[in-house]
Order: structure tokens, then C-alpha cells, then sequence
């Protein structure tokens, strides 16, 4: 491993205590260049990997951010839907209700009503449930953006260990 290269490397340049000072031997200096050279290149080779792996990161989080953009403007659609849908039926009980007063004088009007009324349950039912699913939609879609905004936020927390690093 390098931690062992470093070690010898080290042992190498204490030299041999022949003189009065220590002697390191030229062949002991050329092995020694060599395996800085070594170490140099692997350093490299590591600093290499890890900035492609950031580039990948870095590509997948710019992805992840407009994937999160996109997601909030769907969102954001449905709910101004859900919103205007919501109005809709307010206004159809206020005017079953204007209808329901007019209906208690005329018998004719009373036979439409009914008739009129059952489609407006029939329609406020329905809308009932497309406010429902609608409302699951953006609940879903909620999750998903939180889901893929954690992913994000730990990928750049992820970038910024990796250059920490380096």
C-alpha cells in the first residue's frame, strides 16, 4: 500500500551510520526518486477518477434540479385546478340553493329541479372525485420533489466532500 511505500521510502533515507554523519547510498536515492514516482502517478490516477466522478455528480444534480423545477410547476398547475374546480362547485350549491327556493311554488319547476338536481350531484360527485384524485396527484408529486430535492441536497453534499478532499 502507499502507507508501507511511504515507510520503506523513509527507512531508505535514514541511511547507514558508517561516518559521523548518515550516508544515504545512490542507489538508495534512485529506488527512493522511483517510488515517489509511483506514488506521484497513483496520487494522479486517484485525483483523475475522483474528477470524473464529480463531473458525473455534478451533471446528475443539474438533472435532478430541473427534474425538481418541472415537478413544482406541475404541482403548481394542479393546484390552481383544484383551486378553480373548487370555486365551480361553490357556485353550483349557491345556485341549487336560489333553485331550491323557486322550486317550492312551482310544481313544474320542482319536476326539472329534481331532474337538474340528480345531474348536479351526478356532476359534484364526479368533480368530488377529480378534486380527489387531483389532490393525490399533487400529493404523490409532493413526495417525489421532496424525494428527489434529499437526493439533490445529498448529492451536492456529496460534491462538496469529494473537493473537500481533493
Amino acid at each position: 500500500t502507499s502507507e508501507e511505500m511511504l515507510a520503506s521510502i523513509l527507512k531508505a533515507l535514514e541511511g547507514k551510520t558508517i561516518l559521523e554523519a548518515p550516508r544515504v547510498s545512490r542507489e538508495t536515492i534512485v529506488s527512493t526518486l522511483k517510488d515517489h514516482t509511483k506514488l506521484i502517478q497513483e496520487i494522479k490516477s486517484d485525483l483523475s477518477k475522483i474528477t470524473d466522478r464529480m463531473t458525473i455528480v455534478s451533471q446528475e444534480a443539474a438533472e435532478n434540479r430541473i427534474s425538481i423545477t418541472t415537478l413544482k410547476e406541475i404541482t403548481n398547475k394542479h393546484d390552481n385546478d383544484i383551486n378553480i374546480l373548487s370555486k365551480i362547485s361553490d357556485d353550483f350549491k349557491k345556485q341549487m340553493n336560489i333553485i331550491n327556493e323557486r322550486v317550492d311554488d312551482l310544481p313544474f319547476i320542482k319536476t326539472q329541479f329534481k331532474e337538474q338536481k340528480v345531474f348536479l350531484e351526478d356532476l359534484s360527485l364526479k368533480f368530488h372525485v377529480h378534486v380527489s384524485e387531483l389532490t393525490d396527484f399533487v400529493n404523490k408529486t409532493n413526495k417525489s420533489i421532496n424525494h428527489v430535492d434529499t437526493k439533490c441536497n445529498e448529492t451536492l453534499f456529496q460534491i462538496k466532500e469529494i473537493q473537500d478532499y481533493v
